[in-house]
């Protein structure tokens, strides 16, 4: 059970809408790996079709990145400059083959710079 089970039907727009502003301020540091925003939001007791629902009216781009070898989605606002949307791909290349020097590669496995 998540916690738009226990909203009322008319309440439901309202939850997507509450929803949609928490997605759009959680996308606004830089884009973000699609594990991380889904474990973000279950955490909170969204449900992921919810999070989707709320991804579609914002501009919300998907991308993947990767290979047969391994490949990762990530999510950014449509409106963010594509050097930074390079820089995160990159710093992606740079950090998945290479083994973690402290064990912290923060919560997208990429390292605390692109959390």
């Amino acid at each position: 059970m998540v916690a738009e089970d226990l909203v009322p039907r008319g309440s439901r727009r309202r939850l997507r809408e509450e929803t949609a502003s928490a997605l759009r301020e959680f996308m606004e540091p830089s884009p973000r790996m699609v594990t991380e925003v889904k474990a973000y939001f279950e955490n909170s007791g969204v449900s992921w079709g919810t999070v989707l629902n709320a991804k579609d009216g914002l501009g919300l781009v998907s991308r993947r990145i990767g290979g047969s070898m391994g490949q990762a989605w990530f999510w950014h606002l449509e409106d963010r400059i594509e050097s930074d949307v390079e820089a995160f791909i990159q710093a992606y290349y740079e950090h998945r083959d290479r083994p973690p020097d402290d064990g912290d590669l923060g919560p997208n496995g990429l390292g605390p710079d692109l959390v």
